[in-house]
């Protein structure tokens, strides 16, 4: 662990909370020195404005600030907690996330090895009597796992897709690449796209799934529904920017990601116990198909009318 390594961590929020009083809790609960570490929560434009005071109530050591902007979804949010931030090394998790307490110093050890590397870390679902949080972990942790196979090339643990509820980037090199791309239509994809970005620049990524965070985040079928169409558009406006930057390179890996999908869906419906959850794995299919439709249709109506909408 160095002793020089300090933090900023950044969480946007909206509308829970709840949940993000949770957030703050847990971050209060980090092993981490004090004067080495802050949070900054970006309040994006939630109906109630959250309670700076209550929320530092939650964690009396832990140096935060609560920032309140209009919305304009999580991309700039986090965008505004970087710019705001103090610390060399800005830490990313949601509202809906409780960082475990060796959070950071997994990775500061990492950093150790490797200063300058994006690092994602493990995503956990904490809710395992919910089947919509289980199967929509199911499938992005797939896709994780399947972007940390496509991307081994560039290190002995390289990866290049981690997602933005567990990631740990130099906030330098974040800044000097521009940070997330504000144009993601949906809060979907533009992890993806500053992955992407990040290694096609030229810097190192790490995995790191001993820091790991817990997710809770159940749902009803149509929440489930929403985030996969989400999900899909944001995938297919990846693709539209990864193509200009040698994307074939970046998403070949990802191949075959459908077909392996379904492939392990279809042993959990074999098993009694796992048939809702292999139900809604199929589901998530299906809405993510309808997001790529609807995004491609809205792609093409803005060639049409010759504006540029990607």
């Amino acid at each position: 662990m160095s002793p020089a390594t300090a933090f900023s961590v950044i969480v946007p929020a909206f509308d829970r909370p709840e949940r993000i009083r949770r957030c703050v809790a847990a971050l209060g609960r980090l092993e981490w020195p004090a004067d080495r570490l802050e949070a900054v929560v970006v309040d994006d434009g939630s109906v109630e404005p959250l309670d700076a005071a209550a929320l530092a109530g939650e964690a009396p050591r832990l140096r935060l600030r609560v920032i309140r902007q209009a919305n304009a979804g999580p991309a700039a949010a986090r965008n505004r907690g970087a710019a705001e931030a103090i610390h060399p090394h800005l830490a990313f998790t949601d509202d809906d996330c409780e960082p475990r307490p060796d959070w950071l110093a997994r990775f500061a050890d990492r950093l150790a090895e490797r200063p300058a590397a994006m690092l994602g870390g493990a995503f956990v679902n904490a809710t395992p009597e919910n089947p919509a949080a289980v199967a929509s972990h199911f499938v992005t942790e797939l896709f994780y796992e399947r972007g940390v196979r496509a991307g081994r090339g560039s290190g002995p643990d390289g990866a290049w897709l981690f997602v933005t509820a567990n990631l740990c980037v130099p906030r330098e090199a974040f800044l000097a690449v521009g940070g997330f791309d504000e144009r993601f239509p949906l809060p979907a994809g533009e992890d993806f796209d500053f992955c992407h970005r990040f290694q096609h620049a030229g810097h190192p990524a790490a995995y790191a799934p001993e820091a790991a965070v817990d997710h809770f985040h159940p749902m009803g079928l149509a929440a489930f529904w929403r985030q996969h169409r989400g999900y899909g558009g944001g995938s297919l406006q990846f693709r539209v920017r990864a193509s200009a930057r040698r994307g074939a390179a970046a998403t070949a890996g990802l191949g075959g990601f459908h077909a392996e999908l379904v492939r392990r869906a279809i042993g959990r419906v074999r098993r009694p116990r796992h048939v809702v959850e292999g139900m809604h794995i199929a589901l998530s299919q299906v809405a993510a198909a309808a997001g790529v439709l609807a995004e491609s249709r809205r792609l093409r109506r803005g060639t049409a009318a010759g504006r540029r909408v990607a």
